[in-house]
């Protein structure tokens, strides 16, 4: 069993711990989320921030951000560098991305913002490389349509996917634990309002 909090990580087995040390954990995610809902053309614009857990700590070192768009029924886009994290220099600062290639209305995408353009989920099969840059992160999804309504409610979670290492009889795999955040300050005000989980909305998703 692994279990991750802000400062320790320990390896845990059914009878000792295998392994534990300090550690400070830093997530991207976002203090502006974007849209529930955007048109087909043109920009979607967000705000990313780089902190601990709490989102008290911002993260004072440089960090490239990449993005990428992700669907359940298409691959997903090859990850575009979005800008470079730098502290409280650019932590307020709006960013826009264009919307997928050939978006049609009525369809569904994610915005993935991640540190490594080649991880999606956060690996935790290493545990020596576990918080060595900070975890990405999931919008949850944004419908494009050309009857774009103004007034829709904005994000208010977030998704990360962690992939972890077992042993079975067919030898070594890896399991997907999916986690929900809520992205609002006011915590003691959401936690009945998690959105609800379907197939049709983690479909696509398990190969992160």
């Amino acid at each position: 069993m692994i279990i991750l909090d802000n400062s320790w990580l320990h390896l845990v087995t059914s009878r000792y711990t295998v392994q534990s040390f300090t550690a400070m954990f830093y997530y991207v995610s976002f203090l502006r989320p974007p849209p529930t809902q955007a048109q087909t053309t043109g920009t979607v614009s967000f705000t990313p921030q780089i902190a601990n857990d709490l989102r008290t700590e911002l993260y004072e070192g440089s960090q490239d951000i990449f993005a990428s768009w992700i669907s359940t029924t298409k691959p997903p886009s090859t990850p575009i560098k979005l800008t470079s994290w730098k502290g409280k220099e650019n932590a307020y600062k709006e960013m826009k991305i264009s919307v997928p290639t050939r978006v049609r209305s009525g369809e569904q995408y994610r915005l993935l913002l991640t540190c490594e353009p080649s991880s999606m989920a956060i690996e935790l099969a290493s545990p020596s490389r576990i918080g060595g840059t900070p975890f990405p992160v999931l919008s949850m999804p944004i419908e494009f349509t050309t009857m774009y309504n103004y007034a829709k409610e904005k994000q208010g979670h977030i998704e990360r996917f962690y992939k972890l290492p077992w042993l079975d009889n067919e030898g070594p795999r890896s399991a997907r634990i999916r986690l929900i955040e809520s992205s609002s300050f006011d915590l003691d005000k959401v936690s009945n309002k998690f959105p609800p989980q379907t197939h049709e909305n983690s479909k696509g998703l398990v190969d992160l």
